[in-house]
């Protein structure tokens, strides 16, 4: 399994993103974490960037660009293709989730209401053996 150093997280909502990387910390402080405050800050990023992401976490509804277009963007670029992303939304609407593994998630889950419940998806996706899903 491959140790997780580096996460990338697109949310548009600045208090989200801060909630993010304080569970993290809490989770584990060695991970280094990006933010991008929209998608295409995001897709601007991982073009860029010669240092992939261990995880994309990536939320739906963002200005510019949305979560799934830029989750179609990342699964036809061959140097982002398998990645895994982790699609965070409020909607628990099955059209949703069925457009997000449609285009390459590799889970979407709804954003947890409590910063307890942060602490334990960030922990979850951290154990993950993301090369085997």
């Amino acid at each position: 399994m491959k140790q997780i150093e580096y996460i990338y997280l697109a949310d548009d909502d600045s208090d989200d993103c801060y909630l993010f990387q304080e569970a993290l910390n809490e989770v584990n402080d060695y991970i280094r974490l990006n933010t991008a405050e929209d998608g295409l800050a995001l897709m601007d990023t991982l073009h860029k960037d010669t240092r992939r992401p261990d995880i994309i976490f990536l939320d739906i509804n963002m200005p510019g660009k949305n979560g799934f277009e830029c989750l179609e963007e990342i699964r036809s670029a061959k140097e982002l293709r398998k990645i895994p992303v982790v699609v965070l939304s409020t909607s628990d609407a099955q059209e949703s989730i069925d457009k997000a593994y449609e285009n390459g998630a590799n889970w979407y889950v709804q954003k947890p209401t409590s910063f307890k419940g942060l602490k334990k998806l960030i922990s979850h996706c951290l154990e993950q053996d993301w090369e085997r899903i």
